[in-house]
């Protein structure tokens, strides 16, 4: 009897040690662990990343720009500001002037605010071509500059045969609303948008170009002003300065061209009206593109149209101007005529 029950007191052993061995490792692991002893050092944290001075250039006054640069005429003044963003009081800007690359100027000037500073100076630039205006340092600030933009300056000559020269004009009477081509060149078109200005601004009423003229589209000036800027999209006939303007919504100018109006046996009827027919092309009175606002008087293409009223009582216009007007008129359009014909 002793001998059958010794199987299973081995069993009973074999399953009492197997207990012990699994509930070892969890015991171990409840037990609390030593501390780990500490060195009493603080690991440092990161420094925060210092705000960088950035540097915006700008020109003042000068509307008119070719690309992104703005045009001036050789031996004129212009004003150059900048803005420093995260800027430290009492610093000073290093400005450089560079032409083909090469440093011509360099200044140093004093800024003014406190997170954002200003600082300006006034340039005058004797020789035509292309400058850079560019910060080469902050003196003061803890970082270097990041130059947001560099800025561009073209100087022009303010000659009509100099290519520059006219395209600068060109871009600037655009910007006032005389319709030009764009050609880079003293062509017909461009004369005719320069007679226009001069019509518009009591110039002597030829084609020719000068200095003055230039520098003075250069800086915005000369626009024709509506009589009506708030009767929508409408032709305006100013016959007290022979031209004719095509003005959008808001009274913004769109086109301006010169005009011939009625002769004083013919003159041209003033009053509001609309335009309620248009023909195309040539008819047999050599009318061009003819948008007809009131019986037979219209505005359409003619070869000649002479700087003082000589019409039958039509606005005669270029006929280089005539298809532009022409796809401009739609029928409807409000005709204002006003002015006592010069």
């Amino acid at each position: 009897m002793i001998a059958s029950l010794r199987p299973r007191r081995v069993v009973a052993l074999a399953l009492l040690a197997a207990s012990v061995a699994l509930t070892a490792p969890l015991a171990a692991a409840a037990a609390p662990s030593s501390p780990t002893p500490t060195t009493g050092v603080t690991a440092p944290k990161p420094a925060p990343r210092p705000a960088i001075t950035t540097v915006v250039l700008s020109a003042i006054n000068r509307p008119v720009r070719l690309g992104r640069s703005p045009v001036l005429l050789a031996g004129d003044r212009v004003r150059v500001r900048g803005i420093l963003r995260h800027h430290v009081p009492r610093e000073h800007v290093v400005l450089t002037l560079l032409f083909r690359g090469r440093a011509v100027k360099t200044t140093t000037l004093p800024s003014f605010g406190r997170s954002t500073g200003v600082f300006a100076m006034t340039l005058t630039i004797g020789r035509p071509g292309r400058y850079l205006v560019r910060v080469t340092g902050v003196r003061g600030s803890p970082n270097p500059p990041v130059i947001g933009h560099a800025l561009g300056l073209l100087v022009v000559d303010g000659h009509s045969d100099s290519s520059a020269s006219v395209s600068a004009l060109e871009r600037g009477l655009g910007n006032l609303g005389y319709y030009v081509d764009f050609s880079g060149s003293y062509d017909l078109q461009t004369q005719l948008a320069v007679l226009a200005y001069r019509k518009v601004n009591g110039m002597d009423r030829t084609q020719s170009l000068d200095r003055g003229i230039i520098e003075r589209v250069l800086r915005g000036g000369g626009a024709f002003h509506p009589r009506f800027p708030g009767a929508g999209r409408h032709v305006e006939a100013n016959l007290a300065e022979q031209v004719v303007a095509l003005i959008n919504p808001g009274g913004h100018v769109f086109a301006v061209f010169p005009t011939s109006s009625g002769k004083p046996s013919t003159p041209t009827v003033l009053g509001s009206f609309n335009v309620d027919e248009k023909e195309p092309g040539y008819n047999s009175e050599e009318m061009f593109d003819s948008n007809y606002f009131y019986s037979g008087y219209a505005i359409h293409g003619y070869p000649d149209v002479p700087t003082y009223p000589a019409s039958h009582g039509c606005l005669r216009i270029p006929n280089s101007d005539a298809p532009f007007a022409f796809g401009w008129i739609q029928y409807g359009t409000e005709v204002d005529v006003y002015g006592n014909a010069q």
